[in-house]
């Protein structure tokens, strides 16, 4: 006997209390001899305590697993425990009558160097599988045809069983999991989600449910878990776990934001841009005003052609978020991209910086039905985050536009798109590209990379929007430090035989009719009355409504055209030009509004109103409108 192990100075009641373990529990010294064999070995195995003590452990398992023994001589040597899982299809040991084991080796007593003592810990784990084993009997077709990922766990986090439903961790059968322990499948930030799982459902017994994500190219997956416990009596056994795949469920919740998104800021347009380009045509206005006034050599002819400039700019920003809202319509006409781009490259080359050179191979295409202004929208978009993405070091941005064809096997990788020739416009740059989870998000209203000071997240969606709405796609590349590639396809039309006359250069239409001006805005009905009256008509004003109709009423013959504003109190501008038409119904009528939710351009007319004017109101559109109305009267 070796008795410098710890195993023969064990006291009785130690012995006792090993002796009533429902494991098996082998001890063995540093030699490898047995010097503990409780009453659970004695009774799987048949052999006697007395026949096993003092024996190698090989001699009285002969069948034992090399990996066991060298299990043993690691743990012996080192000191560090070991955990196995359980065996499936052969037994490490031949116990009688037990499947599967659950080992477990713990070092009796640390020693600085040299052989270690151990325990050998064999728990039976024949009633878990049984159980699992009923299961599946009653289930199995159930849990195999399930779109689900069910699975059962050890307490230690080592898979046991799994249907079939693995694609999502890589794998392609269930049966090529079992036996491996999660942090061999998942990254560590994943691993120790689950691990907090698990150990709440050992703590607490309670089911727990919980989401997290997986990067799956070429995008990232969402899953739903669900753990509970499988118990025996009181007994946790193992861990009970469904992963549901939620990745649609996820994107229709993220459309639907989007849309509430688009709701919102469509509210916000709505409510902001009637007052915002009433602002506008009082700014617009009296600078046409001041500019016509002031002496040709005068600097402030130049000052005032900026403030104009600026003034136009605003006006497409009320635009953009009313086109974004889709509270906006534009007429597209077939048109050619061509000079489009080479309008927006020459703006973008006077605002970016030198160290961004600008390389472009525009070739001759077919026309497309358009919006020249959204499209002029979308190139200075994507220029204007090119340029961001190469403003700290410089770079290339290339601009090519080309003619493809995109037939019917190539149609899966465009949704939306049908077969036949398209435009392929291509905006890229080597600035410091994206990775996988920004270039996900980069559609989403609202998302933006940049400062607040310098973004608002709104410049993407848009191009988004308005390529959709010319039936188009758009799909970007990006990887970070390679910079950013933009591709957008249009469907091409046929040339039409005639072309677009260029406008001449006329002089700004008058007369000097008579011309009743409404508006509840005192700076704006002023103003109307001073381009009116520089135009040569004979205008009386009005701000409120109901006084503008009793003056019409009174005296019907002293006007020539009514021009009204839409959205007044009292009586609203469409109100109040059916009942000027109920007292005289040839009186040419025109119709203004900065922004309405009940009105535009068809409705009007369709309502006999003869004409339509959005603001903000320059000089030449409200001098063209005037004038056309009353020849149309005249005629």
């Amino acid at each position: 006997m070796h008795e410098e192990s710890l195993f023969w100075t064990i006291n009785p009641l130690t012995r006792l209390l090993i002796d009533q373990m429902n494991c098996g529990i082998i001890g063995l010294d540093s030699h490898g001899t047995v010097c503990v064999w409780n009453d659970w070995m004695v009774k799987t195995t048949g052999l006697e305590t007395q026949m096993a003590l003092g024996s190698p452990l090989n001699s009285l398992l002969p069948e034992t697993s090399p990996v066991i023994l060298e299990s043993i001589l690691e743990v012996s040597r080192t000191g560090n425990p070991k955990i196995f899982s359980p065996v499936f299809h052969e037994s490490y040991f031949p116990l009688k009558d037990i499947r599967q084991q659950l080992v477990r080796m713990i070092s009796a007593n640390p020693k600085e160097s040299g052989d270690h003592d151990l325990f050998i810990f064999i728990e039976d784990m024949t009633q878990i599988f049984e159980y699992e084993q009923s299961l599946k009997d009653r289930f199995i077709p159930l849990v195999e045809s399930s779109p689900d990922h069910i699975f059962m766990l050890s307490p230690e986090g080592i898979f046991l069983t799994s249907n079939d439903r693995v694609s999502h961790l890589g794998y392609k059968s269930g049966a090529s999991i079992i036996g491996k322990h999660i942090s061999e499948i998942h990254s560590s930030e994943v691993v120790n989600i689950f691990q907090e799982k698990i150990t709440h459902v050992l703590s607490t017994g309670e089911l727990v449910k919980f989401e997290h994500s997986l990067w799956k190219k070429p995008d990232i997956r969402y899953h739903e878990d669900t753990y509970y416990p499988i118990r025996r009596g009181k007994e946790i056994l193992a861990i009970g776990g469904i992963c549901r795949d939620i990745t649609e469920r996820k994107r229709l919740e993220d459309q639907l934001r989007q849309i509430q998104k688009r709701e919102a800021i469509g509210s916000l347009a709505g409510g902001i841009a009637h007052d915002f380009n009433n602002i506008l045509s009082a700014v617009i206005g009296y600078t046409e005003l001041a500019y016509g006034e002031a002496p040709e050599w005068s600097l402030s002819r130049n000052y005032l052609n900026q403030v104009k400039t600026a003034g136009e700019r605003a006006k497409k920003l009320v635009q953009q978020i009313l086109s974004f809202s889709r509270q906006s319509e534009h007429e597209r006409i077939p048109m050619q991209i061509e000079p489009i781009l080479k309008e927006a490259l020459k703006l973008i080359r006077s605002t970016i910086p030198t160290s961004v050179k600008i390389e472009q191979d525009i070739k001759s295409c077919h026309p497309i039905l358009g919006d020249p202004t959204q499209l002029h929208q979308v190139v200075l978009n994507l220029c204007t985050n090119a340029e961001y993405a190469m403003r700290e070091k410089g770079g290339i941005l290339k601009i090519e536009l080309s003619e493809i064809a995109i037939d019917g096997e190539a149609i899966s990788q465009y949704p939306g798109l049908t077969p036949g020739p398209h435009l392929k416009l291509m905006v890229s740059d080597t600035g410091i590209g994206m990775d996988e989870p920004t270039l996900v998000r980069i559609f989403e209203p609202y998302f933006t990379t940049k400062p607040k000071e310098e973004g608002t997240g709104l410049g993407l969606a848009v191009v988004q929007g308005i390529v959709r709405n010319h039936q188009g796609f758009i799909t970007v590349y990006s990887k970070p430090g390679e910079g950013t590639t933009f591709h957008l396809y249009f469907p091409v039309v046929e040339k039409t035989a005639t072309e677009p006359v260029e406008k001449e250069n006329k002089t700004v239409p008058g007369g000097n009719e008579r011309i009743l001006l409404v508006d509840d805005e005192a700076p704006l009905a002023q103003l109307g009355r001073k381009m009116l009256h520089s135009l040569g008509y004979r205008v009386m004003i009005q701000t409120e409504s109901m006084a503008a109709l009793n003056i019409f009423r009174s005296q019907p013959e002293s006007f020539d055209l009514v021009i009204t504003d839409m959205n007044m109190p009292e009586m609203t501008g469409d109100i109040l030009a059916a009942e000027i038409m109920k007292i005289s119904p040839y009186m040419p009528i025109i119709l203004c509004t900065g922004f309405s939710h009940k009105m535009d351009e068809k409705k009007a007319k369709h309502a006999g109103i003869a004409g339509y004017l959005n603001k903000p109101i320059t000089i030449e559109s409200l001098a063209i409108e005037v004038r056309r109305v009353l020849d149309q009267k005249r005629t």
